[in-house]
This record gives structure tokens, C-alpha cells and sequence, in this order.
């Protein structure tokens, strides 16, 4: 989510119709007060972003062109936003954990927050409380089994997490998780009624939970898109844009070549990669800062069990879903692809451990991604073969990645036919990467 830094306050707004009022509509917190039961900052943010081009000369120039972020452009975030682009629906939590001490209402321990899917556990335990007895509702509100199920995966949900004291946590999600569907007011209000997903509307009481799953589960939608990104040589001139001449004949997005003449669009620039657009969905986003000073390697786990190797005690650590489709042209290579990562088939867990530490908990369709930022120390070996004894343990930066989830391949063509080879469906992936960066 970067570019989402600017905060925009609302205080009083009022609209002629009722779509505009979902997407502004101020929640009540003694509703919401008694579901979450933990205080914390709380920054609720719309924005859309442009910019014509980012250059980086040195001697020649590295040129990244024609850049938005912005809503979501598939059919159906067109028909609910009516096309007003922004980024919106979009809530960071942000709460210092602290000892375990019971606050709020429901007397939370202040060192618990929402985490992973948790707010769809929340959402049907909000519809419960107003009499709903949906069998999918109750139970994901845990009333049936005593613990948040997703009737669709028959998967645990997340639970809210415990941290150690004093640990940052960052948790990114809706401003209205019944956004979607009309937004919470209208579930509320009888006269209103809000979307029940087929065409018609439903209350807090009896909307179904498989319409709750969708809706909550799209509540964030964005696009990105950047027309070029390329090479140019020294007289190029900053500013110009001169990448963005041409059109790709079967996608109707900016390329850098002529492909029915095969000439460049200029001739001092050579575009590497064009018609970039990623457009989708994200879950919800953890960021998770730990508490636990800055030694190396404590518990063992450093170089070969040495305590002050290794790994670092603290780390920085964010989690998210998302379903997201992605377009681009390689241009320097005359590659057309279009693919889409999500979990809709197979297994259909998350990598997050469940409530009975029996297996793991719904993905809720989407991809689950996590990334881990930490310090590594005396473990990057460097040594200068024409120099004796010159061996030594550097430290670094140690970098993990890893996404759980199916990813498709719905087109891959070459040149500028448009002719695709076909589709490649790749299901049940699980990649692991770990990194270590260091200066030599």
C-alpha cells in the first residue's frame, strides 16, 4: 500500500444518494465499541495519485512514466463507487501492545488486536447480536463451536492475536466492512435495507454469511497502472514523456514500439516494460514491529546454536491477502501476459496457525503473502582468495519472503497479435525465499 500517507478528515458529510452515503458514512462506535474492545489510533483514508514521469539521469536517464493509483476499474467497483477513482474504505489500526491488562467493554487484554480475517469473525458476531440465525452466521460469530468457522472452507477464521509488550502492530481494513453491500447503515436501517447479493436486500437479521464473506472480503479495492518504464540516452529531454507515443493494437494501452512498423517511438529511448496495470482486492494487511530488544541469536538459533549470532530477537514482520490481476507488455522482449494471484482452488488455507493450533485458517479466496525484515549478524562469509587470512563473518540484512495460494497465467502472447498460447493454472503453491544482503 504505498502512496497512502495522506490523511483526510471528514467531519460532517451529507449526499443526495445512498451509494455516495455508503462510501462516508461515520460508523457508531458503541456498535462497533463492544465487537473490538481495544483502543489504539485509528486513521481512515481515501486518496488517488498521479504523476507524468519520475526520471533518474546519470549519464543517460532511467525513465518510469505515467503512474496512478487509484480505485479499482473492474465492472463491478465501476457500478457500486460510480467511478469516483478514489482509493477509499481504507482504516490502519494502530495499537502499542501492552501487558495483557483487560480493557474495553468485553474486557479485551490490551496486548489482543484484530488480525488476519478476524473483522469477518467480528462482522458476524455484530449480526448475531441483532438476532440474525444464519447457520453460516453463527458459525463464524463462534456460537456454534465455540470457535469462528468459515462455513465456505469449513476453516477456522483468524482469532484475534497476542502480542508481547510493547510490540507495534499495525492493522489495515475497512472503514465499513459492509461497504460493498450498502454499508452498515443500511443493514441498520429497515427502510434502507442493504445488498443481499442477488438483487435483493437484507437486515442485520437476515442477511446470510456468504453474503458477508464477499462483501467484507472485497472491501479494499485499488488500481495501479504506469504506462512505461525504460531507458534514454544523454539528450533526452526530462519532462518529454517521449515513451508514450504509440498504442499496443490489441490491448489499447501505451507502448514504446510501433509493432505495425516496427519502429521505436523515439529513437534515443528504449522502453523495457509498458501497459502495466495491477487491479484487485486486498484482504487486510498486518504489520507487526516486535518488542524484544536487539540482541542476535538468544534462543540458539544463530551460527551453528551461538547465542550472539544469527538472526535478530526483533523483527519486522507483514502479513497480507489479496486478489489481484495483473497486465504488462514486455516490450524489450515482445511478451504480452495477463495472470492473477489469489486461492480459489485446492487448498484453501491461509499460513496463519488456528485457534486450536490444529492446522491453519481460511484464506477467504485470496493469496496469502508475508514478508520478514531483520537485522543478521557475523553470518555473511567473505574472504579475498588472493589475500591469506582474510576470511570474515559481515553482517547484513536478512529479507524472507513467502506467498501461499494458486496463480494463473490467463494470457501469454507474442508480438502484437494478441494470439495467446493458452492458460497455465498453477494451484496449492507455497514458496519460501529467504535473503541475506550485506556490503563486500
Amino acid at each position: 500500500m504505498k502512496g497512502l500517507i495522506k490523511i483526510t478528515l471528514v467531519s460532517a458529510i451529507a449526499t443526495a444518494t445512498s451509494g455516495v452515503q455508503a462510501e462516508l458514512q461515520v460508523l457508531d462506535d458503541s456498535i462497533l465499541g463492544d465487537v473490538t474492545g481495544q483502543a489504539g489510533l485509528t486513521i481512515d483514508i481515501e486518496t488517488k495519485r498521479a504523476m507524468g514521469e519520475f526520471a533518474w539521469k546519470d549519464g543517460g536517464s532511467f525513465l518510469f512514466q505515467g503512474f496512478t493509483a487509484t480505485a479499482s476499474k473492474r465492472a463491478e467497483e465501476l457500478a457500486f463507487a460510480g467511478g469516483n477513482d478514489l482509493i477509499d474504505n481504507l482504516r490502519f489500526k494502530l495499537d502499542v501492545a501492552g501487558s495483557g491488562t483487560p480493557s474495553g467493554a468485553l474486557g479485551t487484554p490490551n496486548n489482543q488486536t484484530d488480525f488476519g480475517f478476524s473483522d469477518i469473525a467480528n462482522m458476524a458476531t455484530t449480526h448475531v447480536t441483532y438476532g440474525n440465525t444464519d447457520a453460516g452466521m453463527l458459525l463464524a460469530a463462534g456460537v456454534t463451536t465455540g470457535y469462528a468457522e468459515d462455513q465456505n472452507t469449513g476453516l477456522m477464521i483468524d482469532a484475534k492475536k497476542t502480542y508481547r509488550d510493547g510490540d507495534l502492530v499495525i492493522h489495515i481494513t475497512g472503514t465499513d466492512m459492509w461497504q460493498k453491500g450498502g454499508g452498515l447503515h443500511a443493514y441498520l436501517d429497515p427502510s434502507i435495507g442493504g445488498d443481499d447479493g442477488s438483487g435483493g436486500t437484507a437486515s442485520m437479521q437476515t442477511l446470510g454469511y456468504g453474503a458477508v464473506r464477499d462483501i467484507a472480503a472485497r472491501a479494499i479495492d485499488y488500481n495501479y497502472n504506469w504506462e512505461a518504464l525504460g531507458i534514454a540516452s544523454s539528450d533526452y529531454e526530462i519532462g518529454s514523456q517521449g515513451m508514450e507515443t504509440y498504442l499496443n493494437s490489441t490491448t489499447g494501452k501505451l507502448n514504446g514500439t510501433d509493432h505495425v512498423t516496427g519502429q521505436d517511438a523515439t529513437a534515443n529511448t528504449t522502453v523495457l516494460l509498458s501497459g502495466v496495470e495491477v487491479d484487485g482486492y486486498v484482504g487486510a494487511i498486518d504489520i507487526h514491529i516486535a518488542n524484544n530488544g536487539n540482541g542476535f541469536g538468544a534462543d540458539g538459533s544463530g551460527i551453528d546454536g551461538q547465542v550472539g549470532t544469527g538472526n535478530a530477537d526483533s523483527k519486522i514482520t507483514g502479513d497480507i491477502y489479496l486478489d489481484i490481476e495483473i497486465d504488462y507488455y514486455l516490450d524489450i522482449a515482445g511478451v504480452q501476459l495477463g495472470m492473477r494471484l489469489h486461492n480459489e482452488r485446492g487448498d484453501l488455507s491461509s499460513m496463519n496457525r488456528n485457534a486450536t493450533d490444529t492446522g491453519f485458517t481460511s484464506s477467504m479466496g485470496m493469496g496469502h503473502g508475508r514478508r520478514e525484515i531483520y537485522a543478521v549478524k557475523d553470518t555473511v562469509l567473505n574472504f579475498d582468495t588472493t589475500v591469506p587470512d582474510s576470511i570474515s563473518m559481515d553482517d547484513g540484512m536478512g529479507y524472507n519472503t513467502e506467498y501461499k495460494g494458486d496463480f494463473d497465467i490467463m494470457h501469454l502472447s507474442f508480438g502484437d497479435t494478441g494470439t495467446s498460447i493458452g492458460e497455465i493454472r498453477l494451484t496449492d503453491i507455497e514458496l519460501t525465499r529467504n535473503w541475506v544482503i550485506s556490503a563486500h
